[in-house]
């Protein structure tokens, strides 16, 4: 088609180049992901799920569980899951919160506590930040 002596063959050879270009650079924006490393980053995830109550929790102590940089940690966790870890830990952390607030017993105290909240302040703060609520006119509306 390029050597086409029509009028419009070079400009429909660089609209074909152009479509192909294209489907190269949104195929190298995927990141890819090995499946050894896709496997460790959902134990990642895993153990997040299973110890979100702990305070402590940090992307700092998930790369040295996971045996990786941190900047590489984060990279591939939002590769996968397109949310980084920290923000995934506080997600879980809220949803945990928003399910123990269903109970009329505890405290907002000891549903931030249980949640894995290091102080109640930093909860209601997140909290507010997530649902543009705070955590007591949340429950009221329950």
């Amino acid at each position: 088609m390029y050597n086409s002596r029509t009028q419009t063959a070079f400009h429909e050879s660089m609209t074909l180049f152009y479509q192909i270009y294209g489907l190269i650079r949104t195929a190298a924006d995927h990141a890819y992901i090995a499946p050894s490393s896709k496997d460790k980053i959902a134990g990642i995830k895993a153990y997040i799920d299973a110890h979100y109550k702990d305070p402590a929790l940090s992307v700092e102590q998930l790369s040295e569980f996971a045996g990786m940089s941190e900047v590489y940690l984060r990279k591939l966790f939002r590769a996968q899951y397109d949310i980084s870890p920290s923000q995934y830990i506080s997600s879980v952390r809220l949803k945990k919160a928003k399910e123990l607030m269903r109970s009329p017993f505890l405290t907002l105290d000891a549903i931030a506590l249980e949640s894995g909240f290091s102080s109640p302040q930093y909860f209601c703060r997140g909290f507010k930040k997530e649902t543009g609520l705070t955590p007591y006119a949340f429950r009221k509306q329950l």
